[in-house]
């Protein structure tokens, strides 16, 4: 099961540039990259500021997913995280 499918999470067809909004460093990410950034930046804001309006179990689960992504990303372009995620 490729990372799309194990985080539920809808394909992109098109990659794009992504900046830090921290360093404005510019990275350009595949599809796959895009739709895993995407994922991680909502999980983030959702569990920062809409967490205590979840049930337990979904917090759980989008906190293991962001986990989740966050390790695909260090596995799969180490660079790209470090300038985007770290």
């Amino acid at each position: 099961m490729n990372i799309i499918e194990q985080l539920g999470i809808a394909p992109y067809e098109e990659g794009g540039l992504v900046s830090n909004v921290y360093t404005g460093s510019i990275c350009m990410l595949t599809a796959e990259e895009l739709a895993v950034y995407d994922f991680i930046i909502g999980a983030e804001n959702t569990l920062m500021y809409d967490s205590k309006e979840m049930d337990e179990d979904a917090v759980y689960k989008l906190r293991t997913d962001f986990h989740r992504g966050l390790n695909w990303f260090k596995q799969t372009n180490a660079r790209v995280y470090m300038e985007l995620l770290d």
